[in-house]
């Protein structure tokens, strides 16, 4: 009787004035980061320059929060896009891409303003009421002397990236990493700088793509932060930074102007332009005529994002080459087409073959010239895109292709990075090389055809069966295989992306008929649903543990 009213006790203790205290609060980041280094080790502390700098400054800077008794680890992740966070109990990750674009005193701002967050507790508090009678359940697990805390932790860290500060939770952020940076010694302008670099960054990306679009949702962002920034800074009889970005100069071959714009929706472009030639010595020099590619330029950032100078708002073939000449084009990311942009030829690095082929006609995939292929075999296809500073076009992997059929020339499937839609034009030849998958010899096959079985109304349930192309599993072996489970794994165009952070269900053998196999899903990892499952995806037999 005794230990149930202790159980009620906690019960009514933690469900209606639930507060962590540091130890849960502790125990809860232990549990998360550990879910959190099982999904991306691999990718953690690559650098150690960025290692030592983080570490550095995140010690210098602890020193003076307020709860100075958290364990504070500071960590670089190699990730290419621009994110930050912090899980409660001090364990602090930046993306390598945000470090490598910012000076010493954004970084000090960066740290800062997370161990803020730390200090202040907004993860912990922001958990929704689901997740405090989830704790709830691990503190009465607790009081039988049962571990139970947080057992929840691992979901937590998949939604993490998607876990909202309020805007009052960053105007505190900011304002403690004032004070942080000039305690520690650091320029107190910093968070000022970075909310500067940060707006640069959405001015330029939106916060729609990949690369941005997690550190937008975890940290809002508006013109109230510059203003509530610059007032920290006055009350604390700091000066208010001058903001003076250069003008800098296009590398690039300068051929003319954009006069004329117009809507298309031809073989897969976006717009037709009209440009008018700036000089004809400039457009002899790039050798412009028909079918050759150019580039529209719009004002944007260098890839540091602290000076302005053209970066690349749409790619093209020229149509039609003369005074007025015209040109159909495809839009880089967001950018969006207008009058006045600027027109540049920019060198095409030479093309590496490989070991074949695919020959595009009007922007989609045609022949596949590749010899010595065989039924199954994979392979990456390259494509001409920008690097991560827009200072060079650079050969880079865009698309997996798998051979269905080596017979014919058009037996096979290839799915391509969409983000890299502005690299098709029309009449192009896209490399093929070697694919090397340390994981192959669990390899079973991929997605043919992903069906659907039960109402389109039930988002769970639309993808579950799937038809898998394979030279592995027959009718006299099926019962070997159906006895096993398997993992439905996104297109592996990353190769710095560890196998454990592309798993997006897991699924079983259910019948091989007519030549053709079928697998069904029978779990979907936290955040992923039928919608993720597509054709393309990879068929992989478990890893054992």
């Amino acid at each position: 009787m005794k230990k149930i009213l202790i159980i009620l006790a906690v019960a009514a203790l933690a469900t209606s004035v639930f507060a962590a205290t540091k130890e849960d609060e502790i125990y809860m980041g232990a549990t998360q980061n550990d879910a959190f280094v099982k999904m991306f080790g691999e990718l953690i502390d690559k650098d150690p320059k960025a290692v030592g700098e983080i570490r550095n400054i995140g010690a210098n800077l602890a020193k003076y929060a307020e709860r100075t008794d958290i364990p504070y680890e500071f960590h670089v992740i190699d990730l290419a896009e621009f994110n930050s966070f912090a899980f409660p109990g001090g364990y602090v990750y930046v993306t390598e891409r945000f470090w490598n674009i910012l000076d010493e005193d954004e970084k000090a701002a960066l740290v800062a303003h997370e161990i803020a967050h730390v200090d202040g507790r907004h993860a912990i508090n922001n958990i929704d009421r689901k997740k405090k009678r989830d704790i709830a359940v691990g503190l009465i697990a607790r009081a039988v002397g049962v571990r139970g805390l947080y057992r929840n932790a691992v979901d937590y860290v998949n939604n993490h990236f998607g876990v909202k500060y309020s805007s009052k939770n960053e105007e505190e952020a900011d304002e403690k990493a004032v004070k942080l940076c000039n305690a520690a010694g650091y320029n107190p302008a910093s968070e000022l700088k970075l909310i500067r670099k940060i707006n640069r960054i959405i001015d330029q990306n939106g916060t729609e793509g990949n690369v941005l679009r997690n550190f937008y949702a975890a940290h809002p962002n508006d013109d109230h932060r510059i203003k509530d920034a610059e007032s920290f800074l006055v009350a604390g009889g700091f000066d208010i930074p001058a903001e003076e970005p250069e003008n800098l100069k296009s590398p690039f071959t300068y051929v003319g102007l954009v006069t004329k714009v117009k809507s298309e929706s031809k073989d897969g472009f976006e717009n037709k332009i009209t440009f008018v030639k700036d000089t004809a010595t400039a457009a002899d020099r790039a050798g412009l005529e028909r079918d050759s590619i150019v580039w529209v330029m719009r004002n944007g950032w260098d890839g540091r994002y602290e000076n302005r100078m053209p970066v690349p708002a749409g790619r093209g073939i020229v149509t039609n080459f003369g005074f007025a000449s015209e040109a159909l084009l495809r839009t880089y990311g967001n950018a969006k087409i207008s009058e006045g942009m600027g027109v540049y030829v920019v060198p095409q690095p030479k093309a590496d073959y490989g070991v074949g082929r695919i020959v595009l006609s009007k922007g989609e995939p045609g022949p596949l010239k590749v010899q010595g292929a065989e039924n199954m075999d994979r392979y990456y296809v390259t494509g001409t895109v920008w690097n991560d500073d827009y200072t060079a076009l650079v050969n880079k992997v865009i698309g997996y292709l798998v051979v269905i059929d080596s017979t014919k020339e058009d037996g096979y499937t290839c799915f391509f990075d969409e983000s890299f839609n502005y690299s098709y034009c029309d009449d192009e030849v896209l490399p093929v090389v070697s694919f090397e998958d340390p994981d192959a010899d669990r390899w079973i096959g991929t997605i043919a055809k992903a069906g659907s079985k039960g109402t389109s109304l039930n988002p769970l349930r639309k993808a579950q069966k799937l038809e898998v192309k394979t030279n592995k599993i027959n009718a006299d072996n099926s019962d070997v295989y159906a006895k096993k489970t398997y993992d439905v794994v996104l297109t592996d165009m990353d190769e710095n992306m560890p196998y454990s952070t592309r798993v997006v269900a897991t699924a079983q053998l259910t019948s091989v008929k007519d030549g053709k196999v079928f697998f069904r899903i029978i779990d979907y990892v936290e955040n992923y649903n039928a919608a993720n499952v597509e054709d393309g995806l990879d068929i992989y037999e478990q890893i054992k543990e």
